[in-house]
């Protein structure tokens, strides 16, 4: 997240401050994906949402394991619900 000129690495979601650094960790752990990058999203509600850009290992893992659905469901499982990224 880009302030002033400046790179930051924390957001603030829902009031609590989330280290992107641990989210992108829970990502970079997932065997499909070559690459991860993660961004506060603006949220009215929220404050910012988590959003990660990931790139799959190649297109066969891209068709199910790589999939969003999936790795939300996968951050889910080592991550709290605020920190699961779009």
């Amino acid at each position: 997240v880009h302030v002033h000129g400046r790179v930051e690495d924390t957001i603030v979601t829902g009031g609590e401050t989330v280290a992107l650094g641990e989210i992108e960790a829970a990502l970079r752990s997932h065997p499909a994906l070559e690459d991860v990058a993660l961004l506060g999203l603006a949220d009215a509600r929220w404050g910012e949402r988590p959003a990660a850009l990931v790139v799959p290992q190649a297109p066969s893992a891209a068709s199910h394991a790589a999939r969003p659905a999936a790795l939300r469901a996968w951050c889910r499982q080592r991550l709290s619900e605020f920190k699961v990224p779009e």
